[in-house]
């Protein structure tokens, strides 16, 4: 399972960078539906973000930053960049998004 989460996020980051963000979805979701890394879950956050979905994105890079976080104080060093990054990217999506207050 985790050789084949593997290939996906390889095959996902290669199809990212060549800027097929819908296929690069489809293959990073797989990636992440066997293992649901932070990094595999910040390309698809990417994504979204590059496929015009505001909201779906803002809502991965906050479950993202929670998941690695959590990862780093349990001792899990290798997903601060991706914490990071999900706290930045994910501040600079919500910040394009609109929002109302009601006050009853």
């Amino acid at each position: 399972m985790m050789a084949d989460a593997r290939k996906l996020f390889a095959q996902g980051s290669e199809l990212f960078l060549a800027k097929k963000y819908g296929d690069a979805l489809e293959v990073l979701r797989k990636s992440y539906e066997l293992v649901p890394s932070p990094n595999s879950g910040l390309l698809i956050a990417r994504c979204l973000r590059e496929l015009g979905q505001p909201v779906e994105s803002s809502e991965m890079f906050s479950l993202v930053e929670a998941d690695a976080r959590k990862r780093v104080s349990e001792g899990d060093a290798k997903y601060l960049k991706a914490a990071e990054a999900a706290v930045t990217e994910g501040a600079a999506v919500r910040a394009t998004i609109g929002s109302i207050r009601i006050r009853l």
